[in-house]
């Protein structure tokens, strides 16, 4: 246990035992009006009961109990002088001279210099009347000498003095006395005790509020006089205020016992006698017992107080070292800022030494430069405050500025300021080491804020000032939240809360774009780069925030160009889409045309021209067998040219898709392909043909036409398969090689009409064209048309 915190707790226990007395003081006040206040309430109805507590004793005097009663009031007005104003001391002091005048009235009416007698002033027909045990309830002598001596105590109690006290405290004794005496009487039987004249006794109730107003007395100012001993601090104190009230009540207690058992005939004198001294002995034994743990106790109370302050002595000598070796500066002054005491640290931080500083005023030496401070104004709130921390610039012995920091404070000693004591740490390096971090803070090109683990903003560069109109005062020390708006400020909330958790760098663009605004209200769009840095006063996040106001108007007007041409180029497709359909169109129309005449005028012209050849082998002379030979290899080659004509005439456009339709057209292109290339074609169709218009119906089999050609051509296949399924009111056609495989993006490339031609075809009509092949797979094209 410290020895400080030994001293003040037994301090503290002093203190409320104090308070406790003076309270107990108001109530045993209070305690004597009530008595008075009763007794007169007896009187008035009559209640014999209220008047006396003993059916065949005195009772108590109605002015007596009046008197008493004032008394009470005096002592409630004068208890305590230092909380009460002068009006009620005088009020007070006046009923105590009352009081006194009262008891010397009532000693001289007794000896016959006054035959008044004021004891007969209130209900003077049921005083002189009611008997009590034979005598009338007047005033005693020693109750009237009581009421002197009280108004005397009364009189004196706010007095200040120690002598003061003294009297006070030893005529309240007295009077303690008298009344305990009086007390004793009535509890043993010993009138003598309670009255100075055979035939006037004081009555119980008289005695008891003499002797709790005397006790009130006594305890409204517990530490002064001989209550200062009483209520004191030490362990003659602490046994007194054990031993009194115990070396007071058992005996009196045990002798009373000793007594009623006598008068009930339990034993006889002799018995009680040895019975009552066994008990003393035995209480006084236990007392002593009870003195000598405490006294035991009380010193091993001391011993441990002497071994912590042995051990505070060690402790002081050891920080008194570490003060002097400790780096920074710890410096002591008096009251009037001279310099008691000056470590090494301070000695290398100024370049004085102790011996040239003790006892020069501080501000002297050091001569303090406060950049936003006033020196007069920092002095007077540092007085009023007791302490001060900040920054500052202090001149060394060689007139050297250096970068300080100073926390001070006054020391205070019992309400009263003593000194101070200060320690100074050399800044002068971190100072410059932030400027040139502040430098390249100011140098960067975005907006920077450096905010802590609790969102609280610390640094901000010359961007923030310019893109968010705030100065730096005005940010410094506030949330991060004053950028956001207010409509965000929630969300944002919980997100900081959610990265302190889980801080990880974040680079310019990566998170989501955010909004802020400005001093004015304004937002406008940002983005953000998060860079964490854990640091010994915790964790630190470098905020650099982008203005991308003018990038989202450019992206805008580019998305807005970029629809503008998406559309331009999707009208221009289309055109070229319905260019390509017409085209198409024409071809067909033209081939169809052209197949037509091929078919029509030279099949035509050579049929007729076969016609002619066989008419004019006929004519021709029999028996030259050259002529025969010509006449039968032209007539062989005419039907060649016929057969080339029908050909042609088919490639260009098949007779049997005008004839009968799409699906014999297939089969007949089918088997014409696989007689033609050798290549197997396995045709898999409905076995009820849909009626399929003719634009879509050419379409179709332009693509499976195409399509066949390109296996011929590329797959170096042995099969293929075709599948076409008419459900759901659409045309699927699946024709699948087994060749070596296509692929589509060299397929897309061909200048012919090729891939891109059948997507084109398929496109025009509404339907849906894919083909997919990987090397060694073969190649599938589907297509799909809705009908």
């Amino acid at each position: 246990m410290p020895v400080d915190y030994a001293i003040n707790q037994e301090k503290n226990i002093d203190t409320r035992l104090k308070q406790q007395l003076r309270q107990w003081a108001v109530y045993l006040s209070g305690a004597t009006l009530l008595i008075s206040l009763l007794v007169l309430i007896g009187w008035q109805f009559d209640l014999p009961v209220l008047r006396s507590p003993f059916a065949d004793k005195v009772n108590m005097n109605p002015v007596s109990a009046t008197i008493m009663g004032l008394a009470a009031i005096a002592f409630l007005f004068l208890r305590a002088p230092d909380d009460i104003g002068t009006v009620r001391v005088q009020l007070g002091r006046s009923l105590a001279i009352v009081i006194a005048s009262f008891g010397l009235w009532k000693l001289l009416s007794l000896f016959g210099i006054i035959d008044l007698e004021p004891d007969k002033l209130l209900f003077t027909g049921k005083v002189l009347t009611e008997m009590a045990a034979g005598r009338m309830s007047i005033i005693a002598p020693n109750a009237a000498f009581c009421f002197v001596l009280t108004g005397i105590t009364l009189f004196l109690l706010p007095a200040d003095s120690l002598r003061s006290h003294r009297v006070i405290q030893t005529i309240a004794l007295l009077i303690i006395l008298v009344a305990f005496f009086s007390m004793i009487g009535y509890l043993y039987r010993v009138e003598v005790f309670n009255a100075i004249l055979e035939y006037i006794p004081m009555s119980f109730l008289s005695a008891t509020c003499y002797l709790l107003l005397s006790l009130a007395c006594l305890l409204a100012n517990p530490d002064k006089g001989v209550m200062g001993v009483i209520t004191g601090a030490h362990a003659g104190s602490r046994v007194a205020r054990f031993f009194i009230p115990a070396t007071i009540v058992v005996p009196v207690l045990l002798g009373w016992l000793r007594l009623h058992g006598h008068w009930k005939g339990v034993f006889t004198t002799e018995f009680g006698v040895t019975l009552l001294v066994m008990a003393v002995i035995t209480f006084f034994l236990l007392l002593i017992w009870n003195a000598i743990g405490l006294l035991n106790k009380w010193d091993a109370e001391k011993e441990s107080v002497y071994k912590a302050l042995k051990r505070s002595e060690d402790e002081i000598i050891y920080n008194a070292s570490l003060l002097q070796n400790i780096s920074d500066a710890i410096i002591s002054t008096d009251n009037d800022f001279r310099v008691v005491s000056w470590n090494k640290g301070a000695e290398e931080m100024y370049g004085w030494t102790a011996a040239e500083v003790i006892g020069r005023e501080f501000r002297a030496i050091i001569k303090p430069i406060y950049e936003k401070h006033n020196p007069d104004e920092l002095r007077q709130a540092y007085l009023k405050n007791g302490y001060w921390k900040g920054e500052a610039r202090h001149h060394m012995k060689d007139d050297t500025l250096i970068d300080v920091l100073v926390s001070s404070s006054i020391i205070r000693k019992e309400d009263h300021n003593t000194g101070t004591v200060t320690v100074i740490r050399d800044i002068t390096e971190r100072k410059r080491a932030e400027q040139k971090f502040r430098d390249l803070l100011n140098a960067a090109p975005d907006a920077t804020v450096i905010v802590n683990a609790r969102g609280i903003i610390e640094m901000t560069n010359k961007q923030v000032e310019e893109v968010f109109q705030y100065t730096r005062e005005e940010l410094m020390g506030k949330p991060v939240e004053i950028l956001i708006p207010d409509i965000l400020q929630k969300g944002h909330t919980e997100h900081v809360k959610s990265y302190i958790k889980n801080p990880q760098a974040r680079a310019m663009g990566a998170g989501r774009e955010l909004e802020a605004q400005k001093k004015d209200g304004v937002m406008f769009p940002v983005e953000i780069s998060l860079s964490p840095l854990q640091t010994d006063e915790g964790l630190l996040i470098t905020a650099s925030i982008r203005d991308i106001t003018e990038r989202r108007l450019i992206e805008q007007k580019l998305r807005m160009f970029n629809e503008h041409l998406e559309r331009q180029v999707q009208e221009r497709t289309e055109q070229l889409r319905l260019l390509s359909a017409h085209q198409l169109e024409v071809r067909e129309q033209e081939q169809l045309r052209i197949s037509r005449e091929i078919h029509d005028e030279l099949g035509q012209q050579l049929t007729g021209l076969k016609m002619d050849v066989v008419w004019l082998s006929k004519k021709a002379s029999a028996d030259n067998d050259n002529i025969k030979t010509k006449f039968a290899n032209l007539l062989e080659l005419l039907d060649e040219m016929v057969k080339t004509v029908r050909r042609i005439s088919t490639g260009l456009r098949p007779a049997a898709l005008d004839d009968f339709g799409l699906f014999p057209a297939i089969e007949w292109h089918g088997a014409e392909f696989e007689t033609r290339f050798n290549i197997s074609v396995q045709l898999s169709m409905p076995e009820q043909s849909p009626v399929i218009p003719a634009e879509k119906a050419t379409a179709i089999f332009r693509v499976y036409q195409e399509a066949l050609t390109n296996v011929a051509r590329h797959s170096g296949a042995t099969k293929v398969d075709v599948t076409i399924d008419c459900k759901e009111n659409r045309f699927v056609m699946t024709i699948a090689d087994n060749g070596k495989g296509f692929e589509a993006g060299v397929a897309g490339k061909k200048k012919t009409l090729g891939v891109l031609g059948m997507r084109e075809r398929v496109i025009n009509i509404g339907g849906q064209y894919e083909i997919a092949g990987s090397p060694g797979s073969g190649t599938t094209v589907s297509v799909v048309v809705p009908l």
